[in-house]
């Protein structure tokens, strides 16, 4: 195999040197298995997910401050990503919607389900209406056509 010089680790084309440097994994450094047993469970630490709820940010937030080494993600046995909550607050403060905390919107949610409910029958019926007056009108005769002068 014959060797470019694009392909040694001493070159300085600026883009082949940033298309290099996008290729490494520092996240690989700040994800860490928690194998200590003396320090499993003690603090609260949330999936990525629950991370993102509670602070009402997407999921790909959570995963970019842990790729940049702003906070440090550890997995747990089944593999899920957790962060500690003590993390997430040095980096974003306390949360808008601490985890377990139901938020105000889901507050009534039987009320809410109710009243969608029916309104949909309600939709469903004016539908049927309607389909019958477009029946009815399909069964009428044809208006008349003017005649030519």
């Amino acid at each position: 195999m014959e060797l470019v010089a694009r392909d040694w680790p001493g070159d300085t084309h600026p883009i082949r040197r940033r298309c290099a440097a996008t290729t490494r994994r520092p996240w690989r450094a700040t994800v860490r298995r928690n194998t200590n047993p003396a320090t499993q469970g003690t603090a609260v630490q949330l999936t990525t997910g629950q991370a993102a709820a509670a602070y009402g940010v997407h999921r790909s937030t959570v995963h970019r401050a842990i790729k940049a080494g702003r906070i440090t993600a550890t997995r747990r046995g089944d593999g899920t990503r957790v962060v500690d909550l003590a993390e997430l607050i040095r980096l974003w403060g306390e949360p808008a919607h601490p985890p377990g905390e139901q938020r105000p919107g889901n507050a009534g949610g039987d009320d809410v389900q109710r009243e969608t409910v029916e309104a949909l029958r309600a939709l469903r019926d004016e539908v049927a209406a309607l389909r019958g007056e477009i029946a009815e009108q399909r069964r009428l005769p044809p208006p008349p056509t003017p005649s030519a002068f």
